[in-house]
């Protein structure tokens, strides 16, 4: 899918091809721990894309992944065993934050995750960059609240 404005986004599935930009992005994230590199960090790549019900988002700009989003569809047994989203390690390149890539990715996500007919997403958010950030973007769009809290869905 195509984002409009400028620079060109596009938004896609990622692939095993991705490993190298996308380690990258998980490096910019940060944390306490390393991400794995080399053979181990293709290996756990290739076993995170291979996961049941794991999706991985890519928003290229410039025809270079710049950002990414992963989002776990999960089975349930209530709400009438509609599965949930979880979505976490949202990250946009520092180069490219405010250009709309994480909105890209993020709507992207959601839609995925209403096309699985979830009754609900969530963001999984173990750090903010910048105190407040999220909840300034959630005040942009109504599509933007699932940043600040699960969003649920009715049965149709």
């Amino acid at each position: 899918m195509k984002s409009s404005g400028s620079p060109s986004i596009e938004v896609r599935k990622a692939a095993q091809t991705d490993y190298a930009r996308v380690r990258s992005l998980f490096a910019e994230l940060g944390g306490k721990l390393p991400v794995p590199d080399g053979q181990s960090g293709l290996a756990h790549w290739q076993t995170l894309l291979a996961h049941p019900g794991t999706t991985v988002f890519v928003a290229e700009a410039d025809g270079a992944a710049m950002a990414i989003a992963v989002i776990h569809v999960l089975p349930n047994m209530t709400n009438a065993a509609r599965p949930y989203a979880l979505i976490e390690n949202v990250v946009v390149s520092a180069q490219w934050r405010g250009h709309g890539l994480g909105r890209a990715v993020m709507e992207a996500a959601m839609q995925h995750a209403w096309d699985q007919e979830c009754y609900k997403i969530m963001l999984m958010a173990g750090q903010v960059r910048k105190p407040g950030r999220c909840v300034k973007m959630a005040g942009r769009a109504n599509s933007m609240k699932p940043w600040v809290s699960a969003r649920m869905r009715n049965l149709p």
